[in-house]
């Protein structure tokens, strides 16, 4: 998934059968949580060959990550933002706009890697970057896309 908002009590399920020769990608994603995990990997008797995460802004007050011994090879985890929900107030990141940050001094503006190969876009249309780098998270800050 990219630059999707997932909220609680969903969670990004991904099963470890996938494969060795399989990478899955989560690049450019606001996760919410308040308590259970927000991505996890479920054993389904293969290990999955690669995990990429990215670029993702997770606002969690419980368990991020529940990725169980074995089921993952090879696991890529950089470049994310870490907040509990009052601390992505701060930043204007609330339940009530769907976590999209509205300060220009939030630390997902401009953090983030550049990623077109796979898309350029935000969660609303905004073009990628609007400043001097992508920023953190589904969305991008000073886009006028639709609606959120």
């Amino acid at each position: 998934p990219y630059t999707t908002l997932f909220r609680s009590p969903l969670s990004v399920d991904i099963g470890s059968g996938s494969g060795l020769n399989h990478i899955i990608y989560v690049l450019n994603n606001s996760f919410h949580s308040n308590s259970s995990s927000v991505v996890r990997v479920v054993d389904r008797g293969n290990p999955l060959g690669t995990l990429v995460m990215r670029n993702n802004h997770f606002i969690f007050n419980g368990q991020f990550l529940n990725i169980p011994a074995g089921t993952v090879l090879d696991f890529k985890n950089t470049n994310n933002i870490f907040h509990t929900e009052a601390e992505s107030t701060q930043f204007g990141a609330t339940k009530a706009n769907l976590f999209k940050f509205t300060s220009p001094t939030a630390p997902m503006v401009n953090a983030g890697l550049d990623l077109p190969a796979f898309f350029t876009t935000d969660r609303l249309g905004v073009p990628r970057p609007q400043g001097s780098k992508w920023d953190i998270g589904a969305y991008e800050y000073g886009g006028s896309g639709g609606s959120v």
